[in-house]
């Protein structure tokens, strides 16, 4: 893999539970669907990277509980040491720019880093630095974006590409 290519995943948290409507937003589990789901991307992320020769990535995860459990699932999957972990609370809810903070401060030794968060930031964030026009990234869903750069404090909105987009209802490939 060329020293200049850095891989950015960006994984949407799996649905969510509306069931306790008591519960903060931050602190709201997974439904059944999030619970079927998170763990199918997550061995669909594992494949993707096995067939495209990309390292285990760095995962920085928002702190809202349905991120968190999201997470875990792509850990557990992946085998992910703790160190290649970090929850982060400027992920929850996280505006584009906000999102591009947190690629830019990423140690240049991970060329690959994978992001879960929340929508509207997500779909926003893709499409800023893809240059595409994804309607909603769906629960579980997850892009793929490359950029030709060495460090990620290089990387910008609309310098990405798009390389892999994916979802629990697209039929796998």
């Amino acid at each position: 893999m060329p020293i200049n290519t850095k891989h950015l995943f960006v994984l949407r948290h799996a649905k969510s539970s509306w069931a306790h409507p008591d519960l903060a937003d931050h602190d709201r589990p997974l439904n059944k669907r999030g619970l079927r789901n998170g763990p199918q991307m997550a061995h669909r992320l594992a494949l993707y990277l096995q067939q495209n020769q990309i390292p285990q990535p760095h995962l920085l995860s928002s702190t809202a509980a349905r991120a968190k459990h999201t997470a875990q699932y792509v850990q557990e999957t992946l085998q992910l040491p703790p160190e290649k972990i970090s929850h982060q609370p400027s992920l929850y809810m996280a505006a584009p720019h906000q999102i591009l903070q947190l690629v830019q401060g990423t140690p240049a030794q991970h060329q690959a880093l994978l992001l879960v968060g929340h929508n509207p930031g997500l779909t926003d964030f893709v499409n800023a630095m893809a240059q595409v026009a994804i309607e909603n990234i769906p629960t579980a869903g997850l892009a793929h974006l490359h950029l030709q750069v060495g460090h990620w404090h290089q990387a910008a909105f609309g310098m990405a590409t798009l390389q892999h987009y994916d979802y629990p209802k697209k039929a796998p490939q």
